[in-house]
């Protein structure tokens, strides 16, 4: 018994639903995932190499176009490398926002002096526009220096002192917390609880 292999398309056009046949061919075989898989890219690549022939569609790029797609490669790449930097499944990323902000930032300087064209001027506009608030945002501030593998190393001499200080207040205030609800939720024959000797350990800490 033969198999066969059936594509087919489907659009609206006119607001009427369309339906073609794009190829009907014979498989030899098990009709695998990646048997189905090769014929259709196969059917693809055929069907799009006709469209460039029939179009008669220059598939040759100029000298300047090649300049201008690397130049566009290189003035993206950092784009790239950040958003690689933030696709985590497995640990958290917000302590990045601070460090992809000045990294960008820096880089955006640098490449405006190179290139002094409005693509470079409109990155750095949309990137302040989209991060610039990380820098005031105690969230990003308080992630970024809770990370062990960045802690206060984007800081300079003079900010290091107020970051370490955002930083004891926020634990202040996030200890007292605890204490105010672990007292609501006591009872006079609860036992005692160890989570408060502990808070009281931290407090002192934070005093001293």
């Amino acid at each position: 018994m033969r198999g066969f292999l059936g594509m087919t398309g489907h659009f609206i056009s006119n607001w009427k639903l369309e339906s073609v046949m794009i190829s009907c061919k014979r498989v030899r075989g098990r009709h695998t995932a990646d048997k189905i898989r090769q014929e259709y890219e196969e059917t693809l690549a055929i069907s799009t190499r006709g469209k460039t022939i029939k179009n008669g569609a220059s598939v040759q790029l100029s000298p300047y176009e090649r300049k201008l797609l690397k130049e566009l490669c290189y003035i993206l790449k950092p784009f790239e490398d950040a958003t690689i930097m933030v696709q985590k499944d497995k640990s958290v990323s917000a302590s990045l926002v601070v460090l992809i902000y000045m990294g960008l930032t820096h880089q955006i300087n640098e490449l405006s002096v190179t290139y002094n064209n409005k693509l470079v001027q409109t990155l750095k506009l949309s990137l302040e526009k989209r991060l610039g608030g990380s820098m005031s945002d105690d969230n990003f501030l308080l992630a970024a220096m809770l990370d062990p593998t960045i802690k206060l190393r984007w800081c300079n001499s003079s900010d290091s002192m107020e970051m370490e200080n955002k930083l004891l207040l926020n634990a202040k205030k996030y200890i007292s917390s605890i204490h105010v609800d672990s007292e609501s939720c006591d009872t006079d024959d609860s036992p005692p609880q160890k989570s408060l000797e502990l808070t009281h350990q931290h407090q002192e800490f934070l005093v001293s």
